[in-house]
């Protein structure tokens, strides 16, 4: 799962990659990822809607550059 506010990040880790064969930023952005779905609580569909919105899961990601709400932990 790739939060909408984290999209362009995401977008721009493999083009890095294949550009700059640069690996170390796909690597952080899928760790990233990775550790952000672990701390969310899926059990229940009201609990995980509102753990994605305090961690401004469901933001755009000019939002995320342009006010700093990005994805947090």
């Amino acid at each position: 799962m790739i939060p909408s506010v984290f999209r362009s990040e995401y977008l721009q880790s493999p083009w890095n990659l294949t550009l700059n064969q640069h690996a170390a930023g796909l690597i952080s952005v899928m760790d990233y990822a990775q550790r952000f779905v672990h701390g969310i609580d899926f059990s229940d569909y009201e609990t995980a809607v509102s753990q994605l919105k305090d961690c401004h899961a469901f933001g755009r990601p000019a939002d995320a550059m342009g006010t700093g709400d990005r994805l947090r932990l």
